[in-house]
């Protein structure tokens, strides 16, 4: 008989796929990226001309690279964090103003999930194009916005159920 799964574990690994998939996507973009502009240097100055499409898309990829590895660096603790009057603190007030600031966090990130997905919806239905002479309609590439901050999201509301465990462990143990 197969093992059984908690509940815990199961969400843990459907989060962490989310992870995987936010840094895959992220990663993806960003070799494609490199690509784009190795060659559009290439047909710019080796050959006279140059590729509109290098101009348009490279800083569409360059939003979509940060915006989707936002969860990936947040579960790797790689954000910047300016700490030092934070050190001056107990433990314990460490961890409750950790669980202060994730809580703000996730109304910011879910407030912005909101305006994204209506700015992405609204460029959709209108059939919003870029000014450009490729057309590109935006309602496409504005995606990246909601489904990174989406996924970062998500990452915010595990961090912070370890935040709040982290700090009423300190309330138990009297600290």
């Amino acid at each position: 008989m197969p093992k059984r799964i908690s509940v815990l574990e199961l969400t843990n690994r459907v989060l962490d796929s989310f992870c995987t998939v936010g840094r895959v996507m992220a990663q993806v973009i960003l070799v494609t990226m490199f690509v784009s502009v190795v060659i559009g240097v290439i047909a710019r100055y080796g050959f006279n001309s140059p590729l509109a499409f290098v101009n348009e898309y490279v800083p569409y990829m360059m939003v979509a690279v940060s915006l989707l590895a936002l969860n990936w660096a947040l579960r790797q603790k790689s954000h910047i964090r300016v700490d030092v009057a934070i050190r001056l603190l107990s433990p314990k007030k460490q961890a409750w103003l950790m669980v202060f600031t994730d809580i703000i966090s996730i109304v910011i990130v879910a407030v912005m999930l909101k305006a994204f997905i209506g700015l992405a919806h609204l460029s959709i239905v209108s059939h919003t194009i870029s000014l450009t002479i490729l057309e590109t309609p935006l309602g496409l590439v504005q995606l990246s916005m909601p489904i990174g901050i989406g996924f970062l999201l998500i990452e915010l509301l595990r961090t912070t159920v370890i935040s709040i465990k982290s700090a009423l462990s300190f309330s138990k143990s009297g600290s």
